[in-house]
């Protein structure tokens, strides 16, 4: 008979059937269809493992802030822009020098004696992989511009202790009490209100003027990047190691430098 063939049991013919074109077409479409179902979950998956351990970093930064407070009478290790204003009168990194704070994300002498002393001890290998404590660990664009830590860039913005500001940086979009509190539980010298509710350290977002969110090469300039560059959100550290998150839509911004634009001032505040 043709189209079978005899069967291995009873004599019985067996039929041999081939995929049409049109049911191969059904099972291409039924794979494409749940690949575009699974695809979105898995992304949101991994954004959110992705914030637990920006969460995970922002409290050891806590744990080792309030390391360095204790042993310094509360204090914040100084991160303004005069380097001789650093308690430590030796270079953290060999050949960097006595470095004072520089724009947002670039961290004076004190700040990275902290990291060595109370972040990270293991400094040596601090830089290998993409799970580097100094780093939101979505922050791109900081990551391949720091080259051997001397500069002391890091992936966050830490904001105590930046008095005096460097010239030609407007931190008072923000309040200057966000980067003149030197303590835990500072003051307002003028006002005696307590700064404790003020955030330590931010997910760095930035642009250059109002929308230039991404480099041309294609890295975008902030944690948390979405299509475009614009960034979902950012988490915020304060003084008791609590982490809240924010969405971009209720943060302004917090400070210019040039065309530079950062975002961290929260528009109805904590």
């Amino acid at each position: 008979m043709i189209g079978q063939i005899p069967g291995r049991s009873g004599g019985r013919c067996v039929s041999r059937h081939a995929f049409t074109l049109i049911e191969l077409l059904v099972v291409i479409s039924i794979i494409a269809l749940l690949i575009a179902i699974l695809l979105p979950a898995l992304g949101k998956t991994k954004w959110s493992a992705l914030k637990v351990e920006n969460q995970a970093n922002m409290r050891q930064w806590g744990i080792g802030l309030s390391g360095f407070a204790a042993d310094n009478n509360g204090r914040f290790p100084y991160n303004g822009w005069d380097s001789s204003l650093n308690l430590s009168t030796t270079e953290a990194v060999p050949g960097a020098g006595l470095r004072g704070g520089r724009d947002w994300a670039w961290c004076a002498t004190d700040v990275q004696h902290m990291w060595i002393d109370y972040l990270m001890p293991n400094y040596a290998s601090a830089k290998e992989g993409e799970k580097n404590i100094l780093y939101n660990p979505t922050q791109q664009w900081h990551r391949i511009n720091d080259l051997n830590l001397r500069g002391g860039l890091i992936g966050y913005q830490y904001l105590p202790h930046r008095n005096p500001p460097r010239p030609g940086i407007n931190y008072g979009l923000a309040g200057f009490n966000w980067v003149t509190k030197t303590k835990f539980d500072d003051r307002d010298e003028s006002t005696g209100e307590s700064l404790a509710e003020l955030p330590i350290l931010v997910d760095q977002l930035q642009s250059v003027g109002p929308g230039g969110w991404v480099h041309g090469n294609g890295t975008p300039f902030s944690s948390w990047a979405l299509e475009g560059g614009v960034p979902e959100g950012a988490h915020y550290l304060f003084e008791d190691g609590r982490v809240a998150w924010l969405p971009f839509n209720e943060i302004e911004v917090g400070g210019t430098a040039g065309s530079w634009q950062v975002y961290y001032k929260p528009k109805d505040g904590f």
